[in-house]
């Protein structure tokens, strides 16, 4: 990484603010959550805004494959099973219709306001994401004790030796 992280908002909503994300490594944008990544690709798709270096990448395809990897990690936080079937089924079915043409994919996503072209690293980093998503719940769910938010959790109360009862005449 190629340094810490720089003071950025939850909801980037000014273009003068595009450039600070610009200017992150793909590590520090790999960390970033769903909600900014979505938030920055409408601000840059609303700006128009893209790379001046014309050998780079236009920033929303750049932050594409972030954006999966954030989505498919954050709902597999949530929800393990459902959210890698989700992420690990739709994101390929996804990008295999935006192969096939602009009819397809309309009809997959309604909005259609932030595709990208089909991209293999976009089912990558899903898939990364659905990782990185089982490692998060496995590390939520064993910080809890084993009966945490279950019926079956009792609470008993302990009295003094002196004045515990004997079952046994």
């Amino acid at each position: 990484m190629a340094g810490p992280l720089t003071q950025v908002t939850q909801y980037p909503s000014q273009a003068s603010e595009i450039p600070t994300y610009a200017a992150m490594t793909d590590q520090q944008l790999s960390m970033l959550p769903h909600s900014t990544l979505l938030a920055l690709r409408k601000l840059v798709e609303r700006t128009g805004y893209n790379a001046k270096d014309q050998s780079l990448k236009p920033l929303d395809i750049r932050l594409a494959p972030f954006e999966d990897q954030a989505w498919a990690r954050e709902e597999t936080t949530a929800e393990p099973i459902r959210g890698a079937l989700a992420s690990g089924i739709g994101m390929p079915v996804y990008q295999v219709a935006k192969m096939l043409g602009q009819g397809v994919s309309s009809a997959l996503n309604q909005n259609n306001d932030l595709s990208t072209p089909a991209d293999i690293n976009q089912i990558g980093a899903t898939y990364l994401g659905i990782g990185q998503g089982w490692r998060n719940a496995w590390r939520n769910w064993t910080k809890q004790p084993p009966s945490a938010g279950t019926d079956t959790a009792k609470t008993a109360t302990v009295s003094p030796a002196s004045e515990v009862v004997s079952p046994y005449p």
